[in-house]
């Protein structure tokens, strides 16, 4: 939203986020889009994180903002994933890096690149790897196992199956 606004004002390049916000929000300028979300009569958005796949898409089509946007976020979540790994004892070792989550699921790799590129700086050896699960089924594992239930063969067996699709979890409008 920021880069946008900032756009608008020509402080950034000009960026085809605009009118794919502006398309989003149903406004027809950038400072309707602002007194959306600063009006003190209409509640703003909720729905902002329904944005991350059209910034993806802008990115992936080579918008120079919301190509940068991607990076930094990616370099960031790149620092938040070494942060965990120094406090369990594994930065530098060649851990596995999960990669999960309905953003990390868009077709565009710019963001899995920049996360990885910023965890190879103090990790080279890191082996990024795509999630079999959606995160969401991870907490149903946690519960099992606090519940000592054993995952196992016979249990996957039956999970699955009930396991809802991955379109449930899409990040696509």
């Amino acid at each position: 939203m920021d880069a946008i606004f900032r756009s608008e004002l020509g402080i950034e390049l000009p960026t085809t986020l605009t009118p794919r916000v502006l398309n989003f929000f149903q406004r027809n300028t950038v400072e309707e889009v602002l007194h959306l979300f600063t009006s003190r009569v209409e509640r703003s958005p909720n729905n902002i994180d329904r944005l991350a796949p059209l910034l993806l898409d802008e990115a992936q089509a080579g918008d120079v903002v919301a190509r940068q946007i991607v990076r930094e976020h990616g370099w960031i979540l790149g620092q938040y994933a070494l942060a965990a790994a120094r406090r369990v004892g594994i930065e530098r070792t060649a851990f596995t890096l999960v990669l999960a989550g309905g953003v990390l699921r868009h077709s565009s790799t710019l963001l899995a690149d920049a996360i990885i590129e910023s965890v190879r700086t103090t990790s080279p050896a890191v082996r990024p790897t795509r999630c079999r699960f959606e995160p969401i089924i991870g907490v149903l594992f946690s519960a099992l196992e606090a519940a000592t239930v054993a995952i196992d063969d016979d249990l996957l067996g039956k999970l699955i199956p009930t396991i809802p699709p991955s379109t449930l979890f899409s990040t696509a409008l």
